[in-house]
């Protein structure tokens, strides 16, 4: 058992305080995938129910909930067949009664969230669902169809009523229902049909509908006050509208799409936001519509709002659900805060800075922009400036500039030079799915877009076409476009005409005889510039001579998307790919492939190597979790007993110190230690030079790491919980050189819980 610090610890340990400060973490299971945000993923509705105030949170898979004030999130429900958004409601008489329409049906709960049952409604997608105070048995289900139930979701029938013929069967979409909170049987309901759209209103229960609009609204709103005021927005032609007679006339209040409308329920506030590009999108009403006030000024842009929520036991917080996570406010909208720990977002960029690894980027949904400064460990969520996008496609990093970010988007492309803090849009091209830098000179610049490839020499400032759709049709876009690092006059890119190749930097192209299918990835390997793979929905083929002829490259890979290829620059035989089905790998030069560890299933889209040492791995997930996941390929830990000490019950240790050109040692127990800490040292040279603390567990979790040490050695720690079978690889890197040899090193690792 160790007691207290020994005189030698605390003399290095304080010394090194007073020295520069680094912090080089690189954590994860032995080789098995570990996630840890970024949170912010697409929210489409909350509620609040349950008990204690509790909220619950619909996510594009499933629903979460948090017990503490949107601080913290974990999941209750999720639906591993579920391709799109969740929608959320509350029975008004029972609030431990929850209902979760997703894309494959309607989930109940009566007891909170512990347990949900899928009730027997044959839909293929739900966007509403509303329940009346006055008859909480009367669900409303709006999605592909328009549906109701009469006993709590027993049974279902369509709503028929006088809607057109085309509007009753599945080409009609129902993209909104709200009812009136006083008036028993009055329901609006927002329909899309194959010929015409509008808003329709019945004041019997559904017996009869009447139509009050000539547009299909997607947001709706009903003043819980004043039940006869309404607001629709959405993509009209209006803006935002108001009626103050139940639909029987509409003005336009508000000149925006207001995708997201909602009411006060106390003040009768209005709230309407739009996508968010900064600074404007997100209004108050104080006045029924009559003026408005900005008020997104702290939301970040390019944020798809999807609804509003408000505290019944705080009446001046108010939640906004939005493409970007929750985002919560305590002083009724004037300024936000992130509430989305838990919930992780839907990742399709990654990049990772080639000059500190530490730094890694992720791009996900409208705009949803993270960064690590800790090789994934925790992240930022970045609120860009001058960003006005519709989701990031690519992030590049310019190897000759680290601190200049590119990103791919619907809306064009754009940089940064400030590592995402701001962004300027270069040209005014649209739809940009990929950039390719010429590592001879980063000055040049390839794009892919919807209408072909383009280049600029001067940094992006001005673009010329170098290639062209072969015919008319608008669906000849260009995916991807890559210049072969070994030899950057080669260039690539893959459209829906085929697959192109030129060898004087775009000016001239030649297609190649790949016939496999449409292409989802292209890869130029960064040593042997002749070497090309080609992802498409089957297959993926490599080409070992420029493109001219290929070969199946898919022994062992799923059958299903091979979305990105990525080689090993320091090893070239060895590959990953990113599947529908997660990370896999070889290590023959694509002639084979096996799972980049087993229980790793998740859909990724992007995969990224640690530049430092490619062993990291960053892998960008969209599927049952998504957020950004991280392995690192290690080694066994050393021969020989692990450490145990009565300060960690349940937890064992073992630590292996390497000086450069010598042999590891590993690392022995101090007798001496301060309480609840395990102290190590290592002799390197025939002396102490390496002295290693651990200290936790923490409430969450986490452990902390301490080296201070006296020369320059790696320290590699290995964590296990033999109950659990839970472990941990923890690497500090050496002091680099030019630094002083005194220093300390800090860090910290979490286990799940127990």
């Amino acid at each position: 058992m160790h007691r207290y610090l020994s005189g030698s610890w605390r003399v290095g340990a304080a010394v090194a305080f007073l020295s520069t400060l680094f912090a080089l973490p690189a954590s994860a299971g032995y080789s098995s995938w570990t996630s840890q945000g970024p949170y912010g993923g697409a929210v489409t509705s909350l509620v609040f129910g349950g008990s204690q105030g509790a909220l619950f949170a619909a996510v594009f898979n499933g629903v979460m909930k948090s017990v503490d004030g949107a601080r913290t999130w974990h999941r209750v429900l999720m639906d591993t067949l579920a391709s799109g958004p969740f929608y959320l409601a509350v029975d008004p008489a029972d609030p431990e009664t929850i209902y979760a329409g997703g894309r494959e049906g309607v989930y109940k709960t009566s007891d909170g969230g512990a347990t949900w049952s899928l009730l027997n409604l044959a839909i293929r997608g739900v966007d509403k669902i509303a329940i009346s105070p006055a008859a909480p048995n009367t669900i409303w289900v709006g999605g592909v169809g328009f549906f109701v139930s009469r006993d709590a979701g027993a049974s279902w029938s369509p709503v028929a009523g006088r809607f057109p013929e085309s509007w009753s069967g599945d080409t009609s979409v129902t993209w909104n229902v709200v009812v009136d909170p006083a008036r028993a049987g009055v329901v609006y309901a927002s329909i899309y049909g194959q010929h015409s759209a509008g808003l329709f209103k019945t004041v019997d229960d559904g017996a009869h509908w009447t139509q009050i609009l000539g547009e299909a609204p997607h947001a709706l709103a009903i003043d819980p006050v004043h039940p006869w005021k309404i607001y629709a927005g959405g993509n009209l032609r209006g803006g935002a509208l108001r009626s103050t007679d139940g639909g029987a006339t509409w003005t336009s209040v508000l000149a925006t799409n207001a995708w997201a409308l909602a009411v006060d329920p106390v003040t009768s506030a209005v709230y309407a936001a739009d996508i968010l590009w900064a600074p404007r999108g997100f209004y108050r009403s104080l006045d029924g519509g009559e003026t408005w006030a900005d008020m997104g000024s702290s939301l970040p842009s390019s944020t798809w709002p999807y609804d509003f929520a408000f505290d019944p036991h705080h009446p001046s917080t108010v939640y906004l659900t939005s493409s970007t996570g929750v985002w919560k406010s305590v002083d009724r909208g004037r300024s936000w805060v992130p509430s989305s720990s838990g919930i992780n977002a839907t990742i399709y960029a990654l990049a990772v800075d080639p000059s500190d690894a530490r730094i890694v980027y992720a791009g996900g949904d409208y705009g949803g922009l993270f960064r690590s400064t800790n090789r994934g460990e925790t992240w930022t969520t970045l609120i860009p400036k001058g960003l006005r996008i519709n989701g990031f496609s690519h992030l590049v990093i310019d190897p000759a500039t680290p601190s200049t970010l590119f990103a791919t988007t619907d809306a064009g492309l754009y940089q940064s030079l400030d590592r995402g803090e701001t962004w300027h849009r270069l040209g005014s091209l649209d739809y940009v799915y990929d950039v390719a830098l010429d590592p001879a000179n980063s000055s040049t610049l390839y794009v892919a877009t919807w209408y072909g490839a383009f280049r600029s020499v001067d940094g992006g400032k001005t673009w010329s076409s170098v290639w062209s759709p072969l015919g008319p049709d608008q669906s000849n876009w260009v995916y991807h476009v890559a210049v072969s690092p070994a030899r950057p006059s080669d260039v690539y890119l893959t459209s829906t005409s085929g697959l192109f190749a030129s060898s004087d930097r775009g000016d001239t192209w030649t297609q190649l005889p790949y016939s496999n299918g449409e292409t989802i990835g292209l890869t130029v390997d960064p040593v042997h510039p002749s070497t090309l793979y080609v992802g498409n929905q089957d297959s993926l083929s490599k080409s070992t001579d420029g493109g001219l002829t290929w070969l199946q490259a898919d022994s062992g890979l799923p059958t299903s998307d091979s979305m990105t290829v990525i080689i090993d620059p320091v090893r070239p035989q060895t590959a990953y790919c990113a599947t529908w089905l997660g990370v896999f790998w070889s290590t023959d030069g694509a002639a084979t492939w096996r799972p980049l560890e087993s229980t790793f299933d998740e859909l990724v889209y992007a995969i990224a190597l640690d530049p430092s040492g490619p062993t990291t791995l960053h892998a960008a997930s969209w599927g049952e979790r998504g957020g950004v996941f991280e392995l690192t390929q290690i080694t066994p830990p050393p021969p020989g007993d692990f450490l145990t000490t009565d300060a960690f019950p349940g937890f064992r240790f073992k630590v292996l110190i390497t000086e450069p050109g010598q042999p590891g040692v590993v690392g022995r127990p101090e007798i001496n230690c301060i309480p609840h800490a395990l102290c190590v040292s290592g002799k390197v040279r025939h002396r102490t030079d390496v002295l290693l603390r651990v200290d936790g567990p923490q409430p969450d979790g986490s452990f902390s790491v301490t080296v201070a040490r006296l020369t320059h050695a790696q320290v590699e720690v290995w964590v296990e919980r033999p109950a659990t079978g839970d472990k941990r690889y923890y690497r500090l890197e050496a002091v680099p050189a030019g630094r002083s040899d005194t220093a300390v090193l800090t860090g910290r690792f979490a286990f799940p819980g127990p």
